[in-house]
């Protein structure tokens, strides 16, 4: 998803509600109730699957910056073999 890419965690959270909310017309069931019912499982399945895409790529995003010696978002990550100024 690299659209996501370089995105804060918070950006990627409005993000993926932005894109969770948005639902399209749903005609394959004709009563009310069962159309409801219908869009809740769809959009859970869309928000899950987002989530799992969502999780991955931080995931990913992680390795790289640990295989690097960079630091990652959470902090307290490796900077690599750099001597301090005295």
């Amino acid at each position: 998803m690299s659209r996501c890419r370089g995105l804060t965690a918070a950006a990627a959270a409005v993000t993926v509600r932005a894109i969770v909310t948005e639902t399209p017309p749903h005609d394959c069931c004709p009563d009310a109730e069962d159309r409801k019912r219908h869009k809740r499982s769809v959009r859970d399945d869309r928000r899950e699957r987002l989530a799992a895409e969502l999780r991955e790529n931080l995931k990913r995003r992680k390795a790289q910056a640990r295989s690097r010696g960079g630091d990652t978002a959470g902090g307290g990550g490796s900077t690599g073999d750099v001597e301090p100024n005295s």
